[in-house]
């Protein structure tokens, strides 16, 4: 994503709105140490199993980022002990490895990309993020 670039290191923050919402704020790390963000907040689009969402950000760009009935950003797999998760769009294009810790073993991170596989992603230009 134009967002995160490949060098960078990136933290997710998801919270509850008033409104009910979703709070997404982005924060992406540059390799000497400044980082920029972003705010948006995401709608629920299939309660109650929550795994398809429509996410907006609050950028003059945000408005420009189609998002189809279907929502944006479709978490695919939560781990057992809601430590680890997938996330992607619905048309295949963009992929997000989501973990609670900032490392993740390269034993999970196979597994984890074994699943992104088998859920239909093509992994060739998957980004593997610098630690923090």
């Amino acid at each position: 994503m134009p967002f995160q670039r490949s060098n960078e290191a990136a933290i997710a923050e998801y919270g509850v709105n008033p409104d009910k919402t979703l709070s997404v704020h982005n924060i992406a790390i540059r390799p000497n140490g400044k980082s920029h963000d972003i705010h948006g907040y995401a709608k629920i689009l299939n309660p109650p199993e929550n795994t398809k969402l429509a996410v907006r950000f609050s950028t003059w760009f945000g408005p420009f980022i189609p998002v189809s009935k279907e929502g944006n950003y479709w978490i695919l797999y939560i781990d057992k002990d809601y430590r680890q998760a997938i996330v992607g769009t619905p048309d295949y294009k963009y992929l997000w490895i989501l973990s609670r810790t900032q490392k993740v073993s390269e034993a999970e991170l196979l597994d984890l990309e074994t699943i992104a596989r088998k859920l239909g992603f093509d992994l060739s230009g998957l980004i593997r993020d610098p630690q923090p």
